[in-house]
């Protein structure tokens, strides 16, 4: 997978205030990868076809992950 920063802008703008951190803080959004096991559908420029379906799909599940982790965080001192 690779997140560019119009991935990054996918996921940001689906962690919105209103379902993760509503004191305002930023979502810093990375990849890791995995040689062996590595999915082919997102790539840089030049080495392949992006799949946009797929893209959009994985941004939608990064954000969801994001969301649910926030709301299910212990409680935090104000």
């Amino acid at each position: 997978m690779y997140a560019d920063a119009d991935f990054a802008r996918l996921v940001r703008d689906q962690v919105t205030p209103a379902h993760a951190d509503p004191a305002g803080g930023g979502s810093c959004v990375a990849c890791s990868h995995s040689h062996k096991h590595a999915d082919r559908r997102a790539r840089p420029a030049g080495a392949g076809e992006v799949d946009r379906d797929y893209v959009a799909w994985a941004a939608r599940q990064a954000a969801t992950a994001v969301i649910l982790a926030w709301q299910q965080a212990p409680a935090r001192p104000r």
